[in-house]
């Protein structure tokens, strides 16, 4: 469940179809809208919502690649945009944080043969690479696992030689 504003997360609906009900439709109605189907067998669809809640999220994701889409929360129904057009061995994550304007995104990435990811950040407005400003760079002995978004920072986990730490 995404929220009680009478819409559920994407689920899946067959083989690679994922569908979110639209505001008018009650939960379960059988006349859900199809917003995304995904034809590649190799991928899987993951839905959130950003840690702020101003915003949906619907990955599609293998096991080294993926594409992230976005929509405000406050309209489900409304036209998913593309952070990044899905390239082959790069992954990335993504989450909202306070900013100018609608915020920005954070962006856990692996592009550019960057195996244990850096951090960007970059508007909503226009989230594409030309815009990303770097806060962590990529290192070859730091893995960073994961990202949490705070309303004033960020707190990224990584792996050390096997040991946890954070950076």
């Amino acid at each position: 469940m995404v929220g009680a504003a009478g819409y559920a997360a994407l689920r899946q609906r067959g083989r690679g179809e994922a569908a979110v009900p639209s505001l008018a439709s009650p939960l379960g109605d059988a006349s859900d809208d199809l917003i995304f189907e995904e034809a590649d067998e190799l991928f899987r669809v993951h839905v959130w919502r950003s840690r702020s809640r101003a915003w949906l999220f619907a990955a599609s994701r293998s096991f080294t690649s993926s594409e992230v889409r976005y929509v405000p929360a406050t309209d489900p129904a409304g036209a998913w945009r593309t952070v990044l057009e899905r390239e082959k061995d790069h992954e990335y994550d993504v989450d909202h944080g306070v900013g100018p304007g609608d915020g920005v995104f954070y962006i856990r990435t692996n592009g550019q043969g960057r195996r244990n990811f850096r951090l960007v950040r970059t508007p909503v407005a226009d989230p594409r690479p030309e815009h990303w400003t770097e806060l962590i760079a990529h290192r070859e002995d730091v893995m960073i696992e994961d990202v949490d978004v705070f309303a004033a920072t960020t707190s990224p986990r990584s792996v050390t030689t096997g040991s946890l730490a954070c950076a």
